[in-house]
């Protein structure tokens, strides 16, 4: 009997499909529900957090961690995938599994695996430590501080990150939106993590693809490869779509499992040549290209709420202006410039102008202009200090990263960079940080006069109301050597009516287009340019041309990086090659399924467990595929199959454990046991039951796909199959549900089999219950071995991750 280390009954229903997730890093659970809903408990049942989409209502198709526990992807209806920030519960970033982005095709598999650009050398480090394995590499401990790893000095040197030397950028204020991501710390972290050191061999792979036959690759969480279209191959012209993925962390090559409209299963190697072609430097160009591609989303932010308190700080005072401006013209011919000119230069307030300072401005008036006002240009000038400068400083390092792998190492054609094109991105870049510091410089200038004028503002008001009433002005009137005239004089005839900030934040209605210089000139240096017009600028020398505002740039710049990612993604888009599809079967009714792909030497074994029904009982039949992997190409040396009869009993429900052992969950007349299986051992190991038979291989001329046109799983005879019954069954079990506990019945599967965290997540037929068992323990208080108990007591004392 297993361990039972959590069981919980939830409010709602799992949804129909049994969606589960578990962390592989975390003892975390994700689970969608019957009412469209995503929720994250805990191993003790508390609730981490829940999403749901607005709106119109979208149900939940897919569930898939990434494999360190970071990031939570989930599909939704609308055919867009949304990658949740297991920190955060923000949704840091949507991918759409089509390229139309229409809503008629539903996404049918979701992978997320993890590559090294050096297995050879990975390999090597773990087998030098005799007790270190593959998922310790890939846990979340360091690397450096696991004993027995060999440090690399140049490569440490080459690949060294000087983001963690900057200061992290701040928190932007919310905007009541979905999309606002930065309003956080935990999700500015979780978006601009610099590259990991154990990271700097490894990248990660997320496969969406759709039931139309499209087959979209993304790596380091959303820098998009492109998409595949499968139905352009021979055998799935009539139409097809994947269904499962598997992956190994040595093998550059992925399987899927693709179902035709025809019916038939077929196993198609998807080789990703990028990952070996690129050498070690793909992972450093994924990370800096990701982590620009958010820098600009920060940006934009930025510069969308500095627009917005540019517009809010000139809302009210361009009301009063306009007002007075009216009564102004109609009594005096004259206008609120003017009017206060004189008022300042000589003291004389005119009728009109003394009515509208006592009765319309008022007190209560002048407190609202100052506190638009003041607070406009005091956030302007916070937005640009803190948050605009130090974006774009972090733009400039990362674009001088780039620059230096497209000049000093010979990876252009297989990297994707230009030279050229990182030049022109850099350059503006500097016109960016330029804009931005004289935004600065301008906004504390018109800050400081506006002071000034508000002052005198109020003083103004209060002589008037003062006279008017009668009384003594000569408490006012003291105040009057105070007033700064000249800052008043400058702010009257300059920024009241005609701000410089508002060249760099133009209204949105009209754009920033009119006279403006072309930023697309070829062959220009649009710094040099700037630093021209700004320097004429500061010389009153009158120019037609009008330079763009910050959101033009922003949206310059931003073309120029897809330009940038787009040739990247294309080199690596050239690097893909979908291997030759190889027949296994007809069909698969139940929809239990599962795949895993294990690495040995040069050869990749994928394996495929398919669950039928059959005369006397359910039967599952389980292919290996062998695929032998050179330069990054995979071709298809040998199809075997083994069949395990399940004679009078059901099967509920399958999932591949770890490289070693299947687990099943088996129904029969006494109860329901979760069965344990080896399915890859050595066929001359004792312990492994199964028998694989090799399959002939035949190319199919028209399709091209390999066929078994001789043999067929169904014609494997009973004898050489392995029969589950009562009589043996106690062989295999791992633990037991009694036919008399009726309140939990298992049906669906979620394994864990990382080594340190190997657990089983159960649910029940009820889909109100789960139950989470150790498959490691024994409910006895046994264990496997002392070895494996150490390790468990590692594991339970790893820290909890708060949410």
């Amino acid at each position: 009997m297993l361990n039972l280390l959590a069981e919980k009954a939830i409010h709602q229903p799992v949804s129909p499909e049994g969606l589960l997730a578990y962390c592989p890093t975390m003892d975390l659970l994700a689970l969608a529900t019957k009412e469209e809903q995503v929720f994250v408990y805990r191993l003790n049942g508390q609730r981490v957090f829940g999403t749901a989409q607005k709106g119109a209502p979208l149900g939940v198709e897919k569930l898939r961690w990434k494999p360190n526990g970071q990031l939570l992807a989930v599909t939704w209806s609308d055919n867009v995938t949304r990658l949740i920030g297991a920190d955060s519960s923000k949704t840091i970033h949507q991918i759409h599994a089509s390229s139309q982005k229409d809503q008629t095709s539903r996404v049918a598999c979701l992978g997320w695996g993890v590559n090294f650009t050096d297995p050879k050398g990975v390999k090597a480090q773990i087998e030098s430590r005799s007790n270190s394995s593959l998922d310790e590499y890939l846990s979340q401990s360091a690397q450096a501080n696991m004993p027995g790893f060999i440090a690399d000095l140049p490569a440490e040197l080459a690949l060294t990150d000087v983001d963690i030397t900057i200061p992290k950028l701040s928190i932007l204020p919310s905007g009541g939106k979905d999309e606002d991501v930065f309003n956080s710390r935990a999700s500015i972290d979780a978006m601009l993590t610099p590259l990991n050191k154990k990271e700097n061999d490894a990248v990660d792979v997320l496969v969406i693809a759709s039931d139309d036959g499209t087959v979209h690759l993304s790596i380091y969480d959303c820098f998009g490869i492109g998409y595949f279209n499968l139905r352009r191959m021979g055998a799935f012209n009539a139409g097809c779509k994947a269904w499962l993925h598997s992956s190994h962390p040595y093998s550059s090559t992925h399987s899927l499992l693709v179902s035709t409209n025809a019916d038939e299963l077929y196993l198609l190697p998807l080789d990703l040549r990028f990952i070996t072609c690129s050498g070690g430097y793909l992972p450093l160009l994924a990370s800096k290209s990701t982590q620009l591609q958010n820098l600009l989303r920060y940006v934009n932010q930025v510069q969308q709420h500095m627009e917005n308190e540019w517009r809010s700080s000139q809302e009210l005072p361009s009301k009063f202006i306009r007002n007075v401006n009216e009564t102004l013209n109609e009594k005096l011919d004259s206008n609120l410039v003017d009017s206060a000119y004189h008022l300042v230069i000589s003291g004389n307030c005119s009728e009109p102008m003394k009515e509208w300072l006592i009765d319309e401005l008022t007190e209560r008036g002048h407190k609202r202009w100052d506190k638009a006002v003041t607070t406009g240009y005091e956030n302007i000038r916070r937005l640009a200090h803190q948050h605009l400068l130090p974006a774009l400083e972090r733009c400039d390092v990362i674009v001088c990263r780039l620059q230096g792998l497209s000049k000093y190492q010979d990876s252009n054609a297989t990297l994707g960079l230009s030279t050229q094109d990182l030049n022109s991105v850099r350059d503006t870049v500097r016109c960016l940080k330029t804009l931005t510091q004289t935004v600065l410089y301008y906004a504390g200038i018109e800050l400081s006069q506006f002071i000034a004028f508000s002052t005198w503002l109020r003083h103004e008001i209060d002589i008037q109301a003062a006279e008017n009433s009668g009384s003594s002005p000569d408490d006012v009137t003291d105040k009057d050597a105070l007033i700064e005239h000249a800052k008043v004089i400058d702010y009257i005839q300059g920024a009241m009516t005609k701000s410089r900030l508002a060249e760099f934040f133009p209204p949105i209605s009209t754009g920033d287009k009119g006279n403006q210089w072309d930023l697309r000139d070829k062959g220009l240096s649009l710094f040099d340019i700037l630093k021209k017009e700004l320097k004429k600028r500061s010389l009153n020398t009158y120019t037609e041309k009008r330079i763009p505002g910050v959101r033009s740039f922003h949206e310059h710049l931003t073309q120029q990086c897809d330009v940038v990612f787009k040739q990247i993604a294309e080199t690596e888009r050239r690097n893909v090659l979908f291997g030759r599809p190889v027949y296994l079967a007809k069909g698969n009714e139940s929809g239990i399924a599962d795949m895993r792909a294990c690495a040995k030497d040069e050869h990749c074994h994928t394996y495929v467990a398919l669950h039928s029904v059959g005369t006397q009982g359910d039967n599952v039949d389980i292919f290996r595929v062998s695929l032998v992997i050179e330069s990054g190409v995979s071709t298809t040396q040998q199809v075997e199959v083994a069949r395990i009869v399940f004679d009078d009993a059901a099967i509920g429900d399958l999932k591949f454990v770890d490289d070693t052992h299947l687990m099943f969950v088996y129904h029969n007349s006494a109860g329901s046991n979760l069965l344990n299986i080896a399915y890859s051992l050595s066929p001359s190991d004792d312990l492994n039951p199964l028998h694989f038979f090799a399959l002939p291989l035949h190319p199919e001329p028209t399709t091209g796909a390999l066929t078994t046109l001789t043999t067929t799983t169904t014609e494997l005879q009973v004898e050489q199959a392995l029969h589950i019954h009562a009589d043996n069954i106690g062989i295999f079990s791992r633990h037991l549900f009694p036919a008399t506990d009726t309140g939990f019945v298992p049906e669906k599967l979620e394994v864990n089999g990382r080594k340190g965290r190997r657990v089983v997540c159960v649910l029940g037929r009820d889909r109100f219950h789960y139950r989470v068992f150790d498959l490691d323990g024994r409910a006895d208080g046994g264990e496997e071995g002392e070895e494996e108990e150490e390790e468990e007591d590692e594991a339970g004392a790893d820290v909890a991750w708060e949410g």
